[in-house]
């Protein structure tokens, strides 16, 4: 039995062998300890702090895209509000505009088929919120055509109010009228 030999794979491995593999094993080692130190970790930390910046990033998107829908909703609500003042301010205007209340005055007079021979601009009151300012009118026409101018100034877009009216009658038919217009404004 001498003479039998050890199967290959049993063979004692020799002090070079391992000391080759040794260097081979360190070598490995650290070249993975430069690999991990110097390319693998600073692209981990650059990948999550890129990861981070996009998160954030898309974070202040859906926020920019939320404040621009609600902005959106403020400018009609804007716009819904500046129509409700301007008709608001047909009611009630800002300044006396006596030339604007002459006209319409007198389209109303001219449709309703009578004759406005005097307006007399009197004083004025200031209240809290608001100037009342009281003007004479004097004119002719027949009952009925009085009646639909008096209709027409309530019914107008403009606040005015109507005091102290009297009529007397006037030839052929008419009636002379005299009442106070009481005309407001906004103090804005």
């Amino acid at each position: 039995m001498a003479d039998e030999q050890l199967p290959q794979s049993k063979k004692p491995v020799s002090p070079e062998l391992i000391k080759i593999m040794a260097a081979v094993i360190l070598f490995c080692g650290v070249v993975g300890y430069f690999y991990w130190s110097f390319l693998w970790r600073p692209y981990s930390i650059r990948l999550g702090e890129a990861e981070e910046k996009i998160e954030k990033i898309n974070m202040d998107m859906a926020k920019a895209l939320g404040t621009a829908k609600r902005l959106e909703g403020l400018k009609a609500e804007i716009e819904a509000l500046q129509a409700r003042e301007a008709a608001a301010e047909k009611q009630l205007p800002k300044s006396k505009d006596i030339p604007g209340l002459i006209k319409a005055l007198v389209r109303d007079a001219r449709n309703s088929r009578i004759f406005i021979s005097e307006i007399v601009p009197r004083n004025t009151t200031a209240r809290t919120y608001y100037t009342e300012t009281y003007y004479d009118i004097r004119g002719e026409g027949s009952y009925r055509d009085v009646g639909l101018f008096l209709a027409a100034v309530a019914s107008s877009t403009r606040i005015f109010n109507v005091k102290d009216l009297s009529l007397s009658p006037a030839t052929g038919g008419l009636v002379n009228f005299n009442f106070t217009l009481v005309a407001f404004a906004y103090k804005g």
